[in-house]
């Protein structure tokens, strides 16, 4: 479940620090570095943005075995001034709140955490449309899905984000409005315990 008083559209936005010529909209990439998590496709998108006059920064938290990787990866596409790893952080709704988009471009995923947080705090999300994604990142209802491990989807599903304002900001309320209902702690300590009580035959 969420938090909402902690992951709330309103509170402090946390600042990223880029090179002076480093501009555009900023995109996070939240959790495990690995490589599943697709943060090589997320690389090849920002290249192929930037190649159609569209630049973009990215912040990039989380640690992982894949982190090397990931920024060889990044220095590879010339992206080095547009990307910043910045680690574990500890001030993720402050984090979220200072986005223009979370991706989470993972090539496999069950239901990400960092999906609901995003929908609490009204980030916009583009994410892939494996696993249990769908369940909360609803098409065109609270977000917008790509093809897995396919950066030319991913590139436009952000482009769309990006600049379709009208409807991004009302797949925000959306989200926001779906975690109130169905993913909070106390939603989620319900149907813990409904779960028990069937199983124990008391309910």
């Amino acid at each position: 479940g969420v938090d909402l008083a902690k992951f709330s559209p309103s509170g402090p936005k946390a600042m990223v620090n880029f090179p002076a010529d480093a501009a555009g909209p900023l995109i996070g990439i939240i959790g495990v570095i690995r490589r599943a998590k697709g943060h090589a496709v997320l690389f090849e998108a920002m290249r192929q943005l930037a190649d159609a006059g569209r630049s973009v920064r990215c912040v990039v938290v989380g640690e992982g075995p894949s982190r090397a990787a990931a920024e060889q990866c990044m220095q590879e596409r010339g992206l080095a001034s547009h990307v910043a790893f910045v680690g574990e952080r500890d001030d993720v709704p402050a984090i979220l709140r200072g986005l223009d988009v979370l991706a989470i471009p993972s090539l496999h995923e069950a239901i990400p955490q960092v999906g609901l947080q995003a929908l609490a705090t009204k980030t916009p999300v583009v994410a892939s449309n494996v696993g249990g994604i769908p369940s909360i990142i609803r098409p065109g209802k609270t977000g917008r899905l790509c093809l897995p491990g396919d950066a030319a989807s991913l590139a436009a599903a952000l482009r769309e984000a990006l600049t379709d304002t009208a409807t991004t900001q009302a797949m925000c309320e959306r989200g926001r409005a779906l975690v109130e209902r169905e993913h909070t702690v106390e939603a989620m300590l319900d149907q813990i315990e409904a779960i028990y009580r069937r199983k124990l035959g008391t309910g």
